[in-house]
C-alpha cells in the first residue's frame, strides 16, 4: 500500500496507467452511484483511445445479488475494467465487492475499488479480495489529515501504473517511485499512522459503534 493525496489521485494513476493497454470500442464499467470525480476521470483515461464509459443502473435498493446480476449483464466481450465503489457518497449504501472481484476474475477483466469512506469503516482483507486496485481515503474515518490517501496496486500491475509525477525515484522499484513527488508538503502522510495508533489503542469497534 503507498501513500497518495487521496482516491481522485488513486482513479488518475489507474486510468493513467492502464490507457497504455486500451483499445478502440473497450469499454469500462461505472455503476450510477459513482462519485462523479471519479467517472470524469475514467472517461478522460478512456475517450483518447476510444474507450467508452457504460454505466449501470442500479435501484438504491437493489440486493446484493441483483447488483452482481445487473453488473455481469452489463459485461461484454469489450469490458475491460469495473469501477465500483464500497461506500457510495451519495447513498452511504455498501457494494458487495468481494463478489464483483469474483465476477471480474470469472470474465477476466480489471477490477477497481473505490474505497474513499472505506478505511477505518471496515477490516478489508485486500490479499482476500485481490482487487487489480484499491484506493481509499484517510482523512474521513481515520481522521487523518486532509491529503493522505492510500493505494494499492496489485503485484501484476506493478510497473505499468507509474507515478503522474517523474522525479528523482522514478527508477526505484514499487512503491518508491510514488513517495518522492516534488515540491509536495508530506505532513499529511507522515500524520497518518499516529491517527491509526490512536484508533488501534481507543478501539476500532468503539468508534464504528458511534458512527452508526
Amino acid at each position: 500500500v503507498l501513500f497518495t493525496s487521496g482516491t481522485t489521485h488513486g482513479i488518475n494513476l489507474v486510468t493513467n496507467g492502464f490507457a497504455s493497454i486500451l483499445k478502440p470500442g473497450d469499454e469500462v464499467i461505472v455503476l450510477d452511484h459513482e462519485y462523479g470525480a471519479i467517472t470524469y476521470a475514467v472517461k478522460r483515461g478512456l475517450e483518447p483511445a476510444g474507450g467508452k464509459v457504460v454505466e449501470v443502473v442500479v435501484p438504491r435498493l437493489a440486493a446484493d445479488e441483483d447488483v452482481v446480476k445487473l453488473v455481469e449483464a452489463a459485461i461484454t466481450g469489450k469490458t475491460v475494467m469495473l469501477v465500483v465503489d464500497h461506500v457510495t457518497s451519495a447513498t452511504a449504501r455498501t457494494f458487495p465487492i468481494f463478489e464483483l472481484s469474483a465476477l471480474s476474475k470469472k470474465h477476466g477483466i480489471a477490477f477497481t475499488v473505490d474505497a474513499s469512506h472505506a478505511p477505518g469503516n471496515f477490516d478489508t482483507d485486500l490479499d482476500a479480495l485481490d482487487a487489480d486496485f484499491w484506493f481509499g481515503n484517510l482523512h474521513k474515518w481515520v481522521s487523518a489529515p486532509q491529503g493522505a490517501g492510500v493505494f494499492r496496486i496489485a503485484p501484476r500491475w506493478q510497473g505499468k501504473v507509474q507515478s503522474l509525477v517523474v522525479s528523482w525515484n522514478e527508477f526505484e522499484p514499487y512503491p518508491l517511485q510514488f513517495d518522492m513527488l516534488g515540491t509536495v508538503d508530506l505532513s499529511a502522510w507522515l500524520a497518518a499512522p499516529r491517527a491509526i495508533e490512536f484508533y488501534d489503542a481507543f478501539g476500532w469497534e468503539r468508534v464504528r459503534k458511534a458512527h452508526q
